[in-house]
């Protein structure tokens, strides 16, 4: 298999930390970000896999937009929960 980066923004995204150049988002004129957009009754997450089953989200960053709480997850359990 052959290592690929996506850029957004970027024409060398191989350019950055190879332990995570899959996707590189850069604004070369100043802040940058990413958007997660979800409706007003959903989750916004990341996860963090390496399976299938209860191996794909060992880990977990979620915003939950029901309550308005982030959550924490590793090893496939909520470990912290903020809200307001």
């Amino acid at each position: 298999a052959s290592a690929e980066s996506l850029g957004i923004g970027t024409s060398s995204p191989s350019a950055q930390d190879p332990s995570a150049n899959n996707l590189v988002v850069e604004d070369a004129a100043g802040n940058g970000g990413i958007i997660i957009k979800t409706q007003t009754s959903a989750y916004g997450s990341l996860h963090f896999s390496d399976g299938t089953g209860v191996d794909a989200y060992r880990g977990i960053l979620a915003y939950n937009h029901s309550d308005n709480s982030m959550q924490f997850h590793t090893n496939a359990t909520e470990r912290m929960r903020t809200d307001s």
